[in-house]
């Protein structure tokens, strides 16, 4: 991707609004849709809360006026944008691969929930400074490995992976670690949630076979309100007693997600936990209890 150097907006405002709006329309393409409190995270990290809000709504004003957004009513009664064919050219004519989202089926669609859970994750991880690409972005082609090369190696495709530099998990400086990235949003049956602790059980290996991609952590991303976490712990407890590891930090590696939601779906925060912790502390209440 090539965008313009940021602008401060008392050198050139012109300048300033051409490099947000253009940070905005490829939020969008990446993710296929997105809602304005999802822009103002991404595009505004490091402004307030109320100011990125301000700015996502200008922004997002004049890209609908001029035709380059489109706004879409969503499965949770909101409305969601994507982009229109003249966003989608906008961003062609910056050499970056971009498709009008005018047949998205997700937007209104009973994946709605579980798409735009996982996008928000990832915009928090953006904001960490992180690289971010979801089911869209992989599903298109423009993530950091192929799907057909992740379901050849892996029989699995993830919800999303975020990439973060290998000296911030104590790797060498010349690899990314990859975090996979699963959304819970309705109740996996006991085969699904295995075969994403058989991915869990390749952790250090190699994601890719241009060996530059470290798969250092399996996540499961949650809406703390449901039962999801204990099931996730349960179906793990049966799969270690029948596929026992003598990798001491593979547990480590598995993480849970504890989002916090409001209805309908109003983003208030997250927790990660690793797995370890967790069934330390189960196992703890468990024999207390006896």
């Amino acid at each position: 991707m090539t965008l313009p150097e940021p602008v401060s907006c008392r050198t050139n405002a012109l300048l300033a609004a051409e490099y947000n709006e253009l940070r905005v329309l490829n939020l969008v393409r990446e993710f296929g849709h997105v809602r304005r409190s999802e822009i103002a995270r991404a595009v505004w990290p490091k402004s307030s809360p109320r100011v990125a809000k301000k700015m996502a709504q200008r922004t997002v004003a004049r890209l609908l006026a001029s035709g380059q957004l489109l706004e879409k009513p969503n499965a949770l009664g909101g409305r969601s944008l994507v982009l229109a064919g003249r966003g989608a050219q906008r961003l062609r004519d910056w050499g970056i691969d971009a498709q009008d989202g005018y047949d998205l089926t997700s937007v209104a669609g009973p994946q709605f929930f579980h798409r735009t859970l996982g996008t928000r994750y990832l915009i928090e991880r953006m904001a960490r400074g992180h690289q971010a690409f979801g089911e869209y972005a992989l599903s298109k082609g423009w993530g950091p490995i192929g799907r057909g090369e992740l379901a050849e190696r892996f029989s699995k495709i993830p919800d999303g992976i975020v990439l973060v530099p290998g000296k911030e998990r104590g790797y060498d400086s010349t690899v990314l670690a990859a975090d996979w990235v699963e959304v819970e949003s309705s109740y996996k049956p006991e085969e699904e949630l295995e075969r994403i602790f058989a991915v869990a059980w390749c952790v250090g290996s190699w994601l890719n076979t241009a060996e530059t991609l470290l798969l250092d952590r399996v996540l499961f991303v949650y809406d703390a309100r449901h039962r999801h976490e204990n099931m996730i712990l349960g179906s793990l407890k049966r799969y270690l007693a029948a596929h026992p590891d003598s990798n001491p930090d593979l547990l480590s590696s598995i993480v849970l997600v504890r989002c916090s939601i409001d209805l309908p779906l109003v983003w208030r925060g997250y927790q990660e936990l690793d797995s370890a912790h967790l069934l330390s502390l189960n196992s703890s209440l468990n024999t207390g209890t006896n």
